[in-house]
């Protein structure tokens, strides 16, 4: 048995952003870090937005967190009340329900058809929004199904969320991994999104616990709040090795090249299955 439940690279850590992340242990890199994130880390965050998903942002927009999981915690714990309800399209990642239920929340679930691709069902998701609907989650390309959301579909979440007062929360972890297509960042053009990354999937780097999130100032103050009474701030010479994951061009033809693996591998998968 094969197990393909976990999103866990089998490749390693690039060995540049290792040695910048020893560089920085052995230079003293051992104190708190300012709550949001290392200043120079943030920067090199919104120059990333900016340029792969045409997103403008300042450095006050954005916060680095323990993995994009925390990010999805902080978002609901600063944004949701009990009675809220956080709308998610099945099949969904499993730890979405649980982030919610904790922050006090009802879930509503939209499901998918397999026929469709596992593309959102609009209609259903019109049907299922109320009032007590304050955020949508999305997750595009998803885990677990691997459909990529047309880019007219997500405009149309992010219009029906807006036009009842919600947010949609964009979880873009899986970005690069997108074999036909490109990826669409609804952040780009509405301001009601909470967009949530991380540097696991596309750098490899899933224990190193290094997410960020960008979204509207006045949630991001909630998060920080919580944020600094909980965790502090992320590991500081591992923010190191995130600057050098995006600031440099080893970084991005080592993603480059993982992501010409998985594509290579996923075409053998797929004969395999069409095949049993």
């Amino acid at each position: 048995i094969i197990s393909l439940g976990v999103g866990e690279p089998c490749f390693d850590t690039p060995i540049n952003i290792k040695n910048a992340a020893w560089e920085a242990l052995k230079a003293g890199k051992t104190k708190y870090e300012p709550t949001a994130g290392d200043y120079e880390l943030r920067e090199e965050i919104c120059k990333k937005l900016k340029r792969d998903n045409n997103i403008d942002v300042g450095v006050d927009d954005v916060i680095v967190t323990a993995g994009g999981k925390f990010a999805i915690y902080l978002a609901f714990q600063a944004v949701l009340e009990k009675r809220d309800q956080v709308m998610m399209l099945d099949p969904a990642w499993v730890t979405y329900e649980p982030a919610a239920r904790i922050a006090g929340a009802g879930v509503v679930r939209v499901a998918s058809s397999e026929t469709g691709g596992f593309q959102p069902d609009l209609k259903a998701i019109r049907k299922a929004m109320t009032n007590s609907v304050k955020i949508i989650v999305i997750n595009s390309p998803c885990n677990p199904t691997g459909a990529g959301f047309e880019e007219s579909t997500i405009r149309k979440i992010a219009n029906m969320a807006r036009e009842q007062g919600a947010l949609l929360l964009s979880d873009e972890i899986y970005e690069y991994l997108i074999y036909e297509g490109e990826h669409y960042s609804p952040g780009s053009e509405f301001d009601n999104v909470i967009t949530i990354n991380s540097f696991s999937k596309s750098h490899a780097m899933t224990g190193w616990r290094l997410g960020y999130v960008t979204a509207p100032r006045e949630i991001l103050e909630g998060m920080i709040k919580i944020y600094q009474h909980s965790v502090s701030c992320v590991t500081a010479f591992a923010q190191a090795g995130a600057i050098e994951a995006l600031r440099t061009e080893e970084s991005r033809q080592a993603t480059k090249r993982m992501v010409k693996g998985y594509k290579e591998r996923r075409a053998v998968m797929m004969k395999l299955i069409q095949q049993s």
